[in-house]
């Protein structure tokens, strides 16, 4: 599959997820910017899987590619929903737009799970992603909050429950306010986007041992 790439890669559809896992043994360098040809082959796998499903006739609204590096229990995850795939190329969302459709997860491969995506859970998990997408490209930010990232842990119909990864649990009252903000602006501006039946309206902030940090309601 994708011989003019070069991609390794294997399909598995769940319900109306495919799943595309693609081994890109030069994910991992000591170079400041990813290689060049990984880079290719990552966005080759994201079109085939594209491709794909466009031309499918089976119902598929959620696509996962899955980048796998070999020997290291680590992986790169992107989720789109074909919705949104479908609406860039009519042209009825911008190009900015759909980049913040994206869902980008870095999780050991060993976590790796293959179910069928619900748009509520996609939802759930572009908060998330929209967050730690946001303190990767502003490095201010990501110090004041002392290089925190989220992790979806799980959906109920009274919240949506992450996993906080470097919080500090005497954030003082700004920064502790501040973190607040941002995430309520990511909840706010991910839901403007998709219409989703009674979406939790709480976020809870645990740690690694599920430890209730905080409770934020947008």
């Amino acid at each position: 599959m994708s011989r003019g790439l070069n991609l390794d890669c294997s399909l598995k559809l769940v319900g109306k997820t495919l799943y595309m896992e693609v081994k890109l043994s030069d994910m991992l360098s000591t170079e400041k910017n990813l290689p060049e040809k990984v880079i290719k082959k990552l966005h080759g796998a994201i079109l085939t899987i594209v491709r794909i499903s466009l031309s499918s006739d089976a119902k598929i609204d959620t696509l996962v590619t899955v980048a796998k590096v070999e020997n290291y229990d680590f992986c790169v995850r992107i989720i789109q929903r074909l919705d949104d795939i479908k609406h860039f190329l009519y042209l009825k969302i911008s190009k900015s737009d759909y980049e913040e459709r994206l869902i980008l997860e870095m999780l050991p491969y060993s976590k790796l799970d293959h179910k069928e995506l619900t748009l509520k859970e996609f939802v759930a998990r572009l908060i998330v992603s929209q967050h730690n997408m946001l303190l990767k490209t502003n490095p201010f930010l990501s110090g004041l909050l002392n290089n925190v990232s989220l992790e979806f842990n799980n959906l109920t119909d009274n919240s949506l429950t992450v996993i906080a990864n470097s919080l500090q649990p005497n954030l003082s009252t700004p920064v502790k306010e501040f973190f607040e903000k941002i995430l309520i602006k990511s909840y706010l501006d991910v839901l403007k986007k998709y219409s989703v039946f009674n979406f939790p309206e709480s976020i809870k902030i645990v740690d690694r041992n599920r430890v209730e940090f905080m409770t934020v309601k947008p």
